[in-house]
């Protein structure tokens, strides 16, 4: 062989072993993250990580970092998770911050949070230089540092707004870089630059609607912001009224809900007179229903509407179904401290003869708190006395109960219920549902 051919042979080779050895490490790289896959394959769609899970990542993602330390996405990954327990206040255990502080050069004696940050920070800022596109590093890189070392105001209108600006030149349709863009600039009181940015992530995703408009409802001028941030599209403003709606504010909640629908060309189906209950009847569009009844599955029961000789109605068929149910129900605005008629058509069909079923209205914390309800008997052998429950015995009972709604509180619970002290199978529709308003 030439000495050209015996260079040449030895460079090839080299590249060989290199690229062996890059193989291998990846490899390993990857065996050390398998661990970090299972467990956020056992974790629902976007739903947050708990400080423990995020806590058993770091070891493996250490180790893979090991065989592969300018892995961008493992950088970036690393980063995050401390960045999260950071967040969350997780203390670490003393063996690990001093690990932590070593590795990157740090006061080991210092607070397990600003370990965290610090840690956090280095990582982003590896993860960036190994690959500028990297999701997000440069962005979470400036939220570490305004959490580690606090607000300041003058350094975000000199500086930080426009590096914010820049890191989010790198991935612009990133939603949650959106978010985390207007929540930085929220803390710095930029609400101008809040409302921008965080209308660039509604107009991606709406999912985190909630989160925004929580945060600008604290604002003095919230109604405001929130007014320039959510889309004025028919969904986006569903999502509003609905949040509104959870939150007690029902007027803000039929604004919005009135404008999502005129938008898709359709009008609100409110509760008529004094009808505080929406649907009682169990006819009508859910669509145009702000607070609709809500039915929860649960095991040896099944739900559906149907129509028997014009009359619309619920019908529930239990086969074994539980004994305490009262999965279908609706939450309903209430004027504190006025008088309400609560009152239902109730049909059983089986049972116990004396199962009882019928509507509630209950506190919607805890029903402890507050309860009111009517019932009727599935049936029953002998008549009963004066002042017990009606008897359905297969046919369509009124039951009944007038209430007060406590004071300070404006919504209540209305569930159909069914009360009897063993599971059971059998059929009960509910029909003519109702609470509405007495004059005091």
């Amino acid at each position: 062989m030439t000495r050209r051919g015996l260079t040449l042979a030895v460079i090839v080779g080299l590249l060989l072993a290199m690229l062996a050895a890059k193989s291998v490490a990846v490899f390993l790289s990857a065996v050390a993250m398998r661990p970090v896959a299972e467990n956020r394959r056992l974790v629902a769609s976007e739903a947050p990580l708990s400080t423990d899970a995020l806590a058993a990542e770091l070891s493996p993602l250490e180790d893979a970092l090991f065989w592969s330390p300018g892995d961008a996405d493992l950088l970036y990954q690393y980063a995050r998770d401390l960045h999260r327990l950071a967040a969350a206040g997780y203390a670490l255990a003393p063996a690990q911050r001093q690990q932590l502080a070593a590795r990157f050069g740090l006061q080991a004696e210092a607070e397990s949070r600003m370990v965290l940050l610090s840690s956090a920070i280095v990582s982003y800022e590896r993860a960036a230089q190994a690959d500028a596109l990297v999701s997000g590093a440069r962005l979470w890189r400036l939220a570490a540092l305004v959490m580690r070392d606090g607000v300041d105001r003058a350094a975000w209108s000199r500086t930080r707004r426009a590096e914010v600006l820049a890191a989010l030149r790198y991935d612009p349709d990133d939603p949650a870089l959106w978010r985390a863009a207007g929540d930085l600039a929220l803390d710095h009181r930029d609400t101008k630059s809040a409302a921008e940015w965080y209308r660039h992530s509604l107009r991606y995703k709406l999912d985190g609607l909630d989160a925004i408009v929580a945060r600008l409802s604290l604002e003095l001028d919230g109604n405001t912001l929130i007014a320039a941030t959510v889309p004025r599209t028919a969904e986006a403003l569903r999502r509003l009224a609905q949040y509104d709606f959870n939150a007690w504010r029902f007027a803000d909640a039929r604004a919005a809900f009135a404008e999502a629908l005129r938008l898709d060309g359709s009008t609100p189906q409110w509760p008529r007179d004094s009808e505080a209950l929406s649907d009682g009847e169990f006819n009508q569009d859910e669509h145009r229903l702000l607070h609709p009844w809500i039915v929860g599955n649960v095991a040896g029961v099944t739900v559906e509407r149907m129509t028997e000789a014009g009359q619309v109605f619920l019908a529930a068929d239990f086969v074994h179904g539980p004994d305490n149910w009262y999965h279908v129900y609706q939450n309903v605005p209430v004027e504190p401290g006025r008088r309400y008629r609560l009152s239902a058509r109730v049909r059983v069909k089986g049972f116990v003869a004396d199962d009882q079923f019928g509507v509630e209205a209950v506190h919607p914390y805890a029903a402890e708190l507050f309860t009111a309800a009517a019932k009727c008997l599935a049936s029953a052998a002998d008549r009963p006395g004066a002042g017990a429950p009606p008897i359905s015995a297969g046919r369509f009972v009124t039951v009944s109960v007038d209430l007060t709604a406590p004071d300070n509180l404006r919504l209540l619970v209305v569930r159909l219920r069914r009360w009897a002290p063993n599971s059971g199978t059998g059929r009960v529709d509910f029909a003519a549902v109702s609470l509405r308003l007495l004059e005091n």
